[in-house]
Parts: structure tokens; C-alpha cells; sequence
């Protein structure tokens, strides 16, 4: 029966590592209008109208993006090694790993905004880790590029600071831009 009621009245599941959009695919004037509804669904089912309604679940779970001159693994989750102009005018390579998730209370940010409203998984990861890669260099770029070379080399505590540092930046700018992600951490090899 509820496999049925499910069919027939548009019930959803959403898990509880998952958070659900719900997008209006037509106007139904004054009750709502087309596009992505302005709310993230938890975990439970949610009920849609078939037809002129969508329910897209969107995995909140940590995930990781390795930039590392040995990662080998599919290209959403990970690229080449992070390469960083010093101010004494080097180039070093780090092994940088990022943990971060889609925002839960703003999944519907992310989905308007970042995966654009794909419908395919992998779509939505290829578009997440791309925007990460980008405001990731380019924000270590900016933050660890006072450092000399040699600094790099040793586990420093500066280092260490200084990744802490960008990780804020990166998540206001994320706020700022309205993009629903949220870095957890970053690791600096």
C-alpha cells in the first residue's frame, strides 16, 4: 500500500544523510510559483504533486576533495597537486585535502545556485567540485602566498593558521555568494 500511495500522491523519501528540494515545475497562482521552493525537506517523506512537482534529494554527508600530486581517483574528487607562487618568488606543490558538505538549511541555495537544478548526481558533484577547486586555489593562493618556500617545508603552526584562515574566508565567501556549501576543514601536506 504505501508503494501505492507513494506512486499516486507523490510521496518522496529523503534519508537521513540526504535533504530534499522541492521544485514547482508550473505556476498555480496564488498557491505557489514555478522554481525551486525556498525550504530544504529533512528526513522523512515528502509529499509532491505529480506532474507539477519534483522532489531532488541531495546528499549532505562530509565529503573530501583531494588535490594531490598522487590522487588517482575519479576526476570529482580530486585534481593535481595545489601549486603555490611564495613571495620569494618559488613554486611548491601541496597535497591539500578539503572536507565540506552541502549546507543543510540552504540545500535549495546550493541547488539554484550551484547545481542549477541538474537532476543527476554526478552533474551536481562535477559542478560542486569545480566551484571548490576555483575559490580553493585561488583563496590559498592569495592567504598562504606570503609565506616563503622554506616555510612550506616545515609543519609550521603558521601554515596551519593560515589554512584556518582561508577555510573563514572561503565560507563567507560561499555565504556571501550564496552557494549552500560549507567547508569543514582543510588539510595541508
Amino acid at each position: 500500500f504505501a508503494v501505492l500511495g507513494a506512486a499516486i500522491f507523490g510521496m518522496k523519501k529523503v534519508d537521513v544523510t540526504e535533504v530534499g528540494v522541492k521544485i514547482n515545475r508550473i505556476s498555480l497562482p496564488p498557491f505557489f510559483e514555478s522554481g525551486i521552493v525556498p525550504k530544504s525537506y529533512s528526513a522523512g517523506y515528502v509529499f509532491t504533486i505529480p506532474v507539477i512537482q519534483t522532489l531532488d534529494v541531495i546528499d549532505t554527508q562530509i565529503h573530501t576533495l583531494e588535490l594531490s600530486k598522487s590522487y588517482a581517483g575519479p576526476p570529482i574528487g580530486g585534481d593535481k597537486a595545489l601549486e603555490i607562487r611564495t613571495h620569494d618568488e618559488s613554486t611548491v606543490h601541496m597535497d591539500v585535502s578539503v572536507f565540506y558538505q552541502i549546507d543543510r538549511d540552504k540545500a535549495y541555495v546550493f541547488w539554484g545556485n550551484v547545481a542549477k537544478g541538474s537532476g543527476q548526481k554526478e552533474d551536481y558533484y562535477t559542478q560542486l567540485a569545480a566551484t571548490l577547486k576555483r575559490e580553493l586555489r585561488d583563496q590559498l593562493h592569495f592567504t598562504l602566498g606570503v609565506m616563503g618556500r622554506d616555510e612550506f617545508y616545515n609543519a609550521s603552526e603558521k601554515r596551519e593558521s593560515l589554512a584556518l584562515i582561508a577555510k573563514d574566508q572561503i565560507n563567507h565567501k560561499f555565504e556571501t555568494d550564496r552557494l549552500g556549501i560549507k567547508l569543514v576543514d582543510i588539510l595541508i601536506r
